[in-house]
């Protein structure tokens, strides 16, 4: 066999080796089915004297999103009005969600992400307030008591 043969075939070789390792690893990774989040979703009207507090409860490191009704075009928006004890729950953000009508001055809905950290309870206050009036309390408030196990 000359030399240009053995070369040829250890190459070769050296190929498939390395073509089957590459199937092996993405085949033991797709055998892991994909984990899916727990999500929980709250979606609640809040009337301008409500007093009481709402429940959650979630699993740790599950995710919840409190939805509200919300209406950009008067300039009101929910803010926190707390900051929730972050070795239980952290937010995650919030998202305004256009109206489905399409009628002048119609209202959507504000969505609040959370993350359930740690076990305990604590508390998550929201407001329905205008940002730039700093002296004028909110229209709305909120609270929601969250326990996470």
């Amino acid at each position: 066999m000359n030399a240009f043969m053995a070369s040829t075939i250890r190459l070769f070789v050296s190929l498939a080796c390395l073509m089957l390792i590459t199937l092996t690893v993405v085949a033991d990774e797709s055998d892991q089915p994909p984990q899916p989040k727990e999500m929980i979703s709250i979606t609640t009207t809040v009337p301008a004297s409500s007093k009481q507090a709402i429940p959650i409860a979630a699993n740790a490191g599950s995710e919840f999103a409190i939805t509200l009704d919300s209406n950009a075009t008067t300039g009101y928006q929910w803010r926190l009005g707390n900051q929730p004890d972050e070795k239980i729950v952290k937010s995650m953000g919030s998202v305004y969600n256009e109206p489905k009508s399409r009628l002048m001055g119609a209202g959507g809905t504000e969505a609040w992400t959370f993350q359930a950290a740690g076990k305990g309870t604590t508390q998550i206050v929201l407001e329905y307030a205008r940002p730039w009036e700093k002296d004028i309390a909110p229209i709305k408030t909120q609270t929601f008591t969250v326990t996470v196990q």
